[in-house]
């Protein structure tokens, strides 16, 4: 016996938006289908990809009264995916972002307010003095006085990727060295 041919996401809106529940579950797992082959592509976590799929089919829940059905429906969804996503990004490297910005700012002030200084970062200036002279200066140049890459690397005669790679191996170095890997 023949399968009747699935319907297309824009023609399950408008029975949905009449109130059918069974269009209303298919045009879920389509869109699931979708959100997880666009997701994995930035999400390696299944519990992360979980998470994003659960706040974009909430947001599809409320946009869908006011969707246009003349419109596609898959570039629309994967609008919202990347809003969502964005904001997942933006909450959970909130934090990360912080610290480095304090962790700047206790690297390179002579004196820090006392409240500032932490003893997870105590040895963080020991731990700079390891590295080399020019890791150093560049991690300085571009932290604390806002230099681009491009700007550091001609003052060392350096190509901007150097100068990057040069940046992550040295943040790498500190990083372990915080740590204690």
């Amino acid at each position: 016996m023949a399968q009747p041919e699935a319907l297309s996401c824009e023609e399950l809106i408008q029975p949905i938006q009449n109130g059918c529940q069974k269009s209303y579950e298919s045009l879920l797992r389509a869109t699931v289908h979708i959100l997880k082959s666009y997701l994995i592509r930035y999400l390696a976590n299944n519990d992360e990809i979980q998470d994003v799929i659960q706040e974009v089919l909430l947001s599809v829940h409320r946009s869908l009264p006011s969707y246009q059905p003349d419109r596609p429906y898959r570039p629309w969804v994967l609008a919202i995916a990347r809003h969502r996503l964005n904001d997942y990004f933006r909450v959970r490297y909130a934090n990360h972002v912080d610290k480095w910005v304090g962790l700047a700012e206790l690297l390179w002030v002579q004196d820090p307010p006392q409240e500032l200084v932490d003893s997870r970062f105590e040895g963080i200036q020991l731990y700079l003095q390891e590295l080399p002279e020019r890791q150093r200066r560049i991690l300085f140049l571009m932290h604390y006085q806002g230099y681009t890459a491009r700007e550091v690397g001609n003052q060392f005669g350096m190509s901007e990727a150097a100068v990057k790679i040069s940046a992550h191996r040295a943040y790498e170095k500190v990083r372990k060295r915080v740590s204690g890997l």
